[in-house]
């Protein structure tokens, strides 16, 4: 594994916009609000590193905003989310083919999904009645050989086994990957794979970033509080600045 100290390239125009439009009525649930705050650091180091074909994979706790952080990098490289705007790749083809995997696993379920991305994108025909292994070498074939650059963002990679080595050693070969795991994998069968990648760690947001999130949602869903800054105080600690736990205890 690699980590590396990042300088921000000329490419990277950082924009004082928001990420993501803010709801305009509250949501069901605010753990579903997309607001998202910070990270500038991380987003600019994962953004330079995949368009630099350097697989990436972003670690931290449960809650941490591993998830979030990756689908607002999908959202810039789509060209949906302006906080970030890449100023010499103005063109969405040029900058890949965006595939997100909530899970890879069982491995029959990430080689199915990602046959069904590719069938939509049509680079892959319908298949029907193919053996595991003839689907594997169509993917692989269809990647290999459509002359665009691929970036799967792959979610929970902990929960890979070794069945899933020789299919992700392929991937690594044709494809740019992104993912996002609690932990490192220690067996010596997958050290490969883990190694292969740059390490982006996430850790709790700071202070200032949390403060800015607890106020955006006590003001967008309507939260009272006696003593606002005792409250936003107490959230704070209680969560220690875990995004998830953070809107959990609101």
């Amino acid at each position: 594994m690699k980590s590396l100290h990042f300088i921000q390239p000329p490419y990277l125009k950082v924009s004082p916009s928001p990420s993501l439009p803010v709801p305009q009525s509250p949501l069901p649930d605010l753990r579903q609000d997309p607001f998202f705050v910070g990270r500038s650091a991380e987003l600019n180091q994962i953004i330079t590193n995949l368009i630099q074909n350097r697989h990436t994979l972003i670690t931290g706790d449960r809650g941490i905003g591993k998830t979030r952080l990756m689908r607002e990098v999908i959202s810039i490289f789509n060209g949906t989310a302006h906080r970030i705007y890449l100023a010499q790749l103005p063109c969405p083809s040029e900058r890949g083919l965006c595939i997100y995997i909530e899970s890879p696993s069982p491995l029959s379920k990430l080689i199915k999904q990602l046959s069904s991305e590719l069938i939509q994108q049509d680079q892959l025909k319908p298949v029907h009645a193919m053996k595991e292994s003839e689907l594997v070498d169509a993917v692989v074939k269809s990647i290999s050989t459509s002359g665009k650059k691929h970036i799967f963002f792959i979610d929970n990679l902990d929960t890979v086994t070794p069945s899933h080595r020789l299919f992700l050693e392929r991937l690594l070969e044709i494809a740019v990957i992104c993912a996002a795991s609690q932990s490192i994998k220690q067996q010596l069968i997958l050290k490969k794979i883990f190694d292969s990648f740059t390490v982006v760690p996430i850790r709790s947001l700071p202070n200032a970033d949390a403060a800015v999130l607890i106020e955006y949602f006590m003001e967008q869903y309507k939260i009272r509080a006696f003593d606002k800054n005792l409250f936003r105080n107490q959230i704070r600690k209680a969560s220690q600045s875990n995004p998830f736990q953070l809107k959990t205890f609101l």
